[in-house]
């Protein structure tokens, strides 16, 4: 059952940073499945809620200069029906088409995704692959960020009191690139990911050119960038020698929660190692086994 609270619905930037800096115990309603299912169960009783659904300009994806901007409140269905998102960045795509239901997904925004700041939301790793940038802004000012900057922790944020997540900017890659997503879980169907990786390779083509990036979540207390890994797979020819290589030294550099409910350590271990077995097989067209 829900507490009650003042709602307030401001049409602009700059009124809902001023009301979340007036009230103290405030909180902003985008999508709402996260905000509403924590007031619900009562794990956060906030006096105001600033719903910022009227804020014009925050839901629509375009290009704009050598990047694709995202609003904060768009979609996961908006993400799915993008064919500028469906064409340039399927790692995107293929996360939000797994991102729970379809009702859920019409109103989980790609903004409350990154500030809730889960180790396993579906585009935390994408967005790492794709070295996103966001932008917050406030009625003082704005400011830009790269998103492994941005995003510090379970459930914490770069966010200022009074700042909003306005805007996600993604380079623009050439049309060669390609990406791909995996998730694990415990059954088929609606069901929060127990880990999930990320793959982007750019230069495909070319063994000595070739760039592969590799985020992984819900293996730390952030999406985390498989440095290490990312050096042992580019500019070199991809065998099967190397890929037990990397199956070895993955275990080293991941710390899974020991107490997660989805996964064991072990199992998460094993199935990073498997997912980037599998991405290279998908986008390169390799085999090794």
């Amino acid at each position: 059952m829900l507490m009650e609270f003042d709602y307030y619905a401001p049409d602009s930037i700059e009124d809902a940073s001023k009301l979340l800096k007036k009230y103290e115990n405030s909180k902003f309603l985008a999508g709402g499945t996260d905000l509403l299912v924590n007031m619900k169960k009562g794990k956060v009783r906030p006096d105001v809620v600033i719903d910022i659904k009227k804020i014009k300009g925050l839901n629509e994806i375009k290009e704009v200069y050598g990047y694709v901007s995202i609003g904060a409140l768009v979609t996961f269905n908006q993400l799915i029906e993008s064919e500028i998102i469906k064409t340039r960045y399927p790692v995107l795509w293929e996360c939000a088409k797994v991102m729970g239901c379809y009702e859920i997904r019409n109103r989980a925004t790609i903004g409350g995704n990154i500030v809730n700041a889960s180790p396993g939301s579906e585009s935390g790793s994408p967005l790492f692959v794709l070295e996103a940038e966001v932008k917050v802004r406030s009625d003082e000012g704005e400011r830009k960020l790269k998103i492994n900057e941005f995003v510090k922790g379970v459930g914490k944020t770069d966010l200022k009191r009074g700042e909003i997540l306005t805007e996600i900017l993604i380079p623009v890659y050439p049309e060669n690139t390609k990406s791909t997503y995996f998730r694990g879980s415990r059954v088929r169907g609606m069901d929060l990911a127990s880990l999930n990786l990320a793959m982007l390779i750019l230069n495909p083509e070319s063994d000595e050119k070739r760039e592969i990036r590799i985020a992984a979540g819900a293996v730390y207390i952030t999406p985390l960038r498989l440095k290490e890994i990312e050096d042992m797979l580019s500019h070199t020819k991809l065998t099967t020698e190397l890929i037990e290589k990397v199956k070895r030294k993955v275990p080293q550099l991941i710390q899974p929660r020991a107490t997660s409910l989805r996964a064991t350590p072990e199992y998460k271990k094993v199935m990073v190692g498997n997912f980037i077995e599998m991405g290279l097989e998908k986008l390169l067209n390799l085999r090794f086994y």
